[in-house]
């Protein structure tokens, strides 16, 4: 799943990636993270989904208020 990287380009994914899972690391075991998710063969993907294990969890930060049983960023 790793591009080339071009020149002038910022590649914010990863970053996000990670500091999206440091957020919510207390909730690991109840959270599945995945990156840059497929959704057909080629070019479109999602950058990350974050899939609530147990439907019903309630998580107390701030950017998972929203959350559902999928979320998609």
């Amino acid at each position: 799943m790793n591009e080339p990287r071009k020149p002038g380009k910022i590649h914010w994914h990863p970053a996000f990636f990670q500091a999206i899972r440091m957020e919510l690391a207390g909730y690991g075991d109840l959270l599945e993270f995945r990156h840059e998710h497929r959704l057909a063969a080629e070019p479109l993907r999602i950058d990350t989904v974050i899939i609530k294990k147990p439907r019903e969890l309630r998580i107390y930060r701030d950017i998972a208020r929203i959350f559902r049983t999928w979320n998609i960023f």
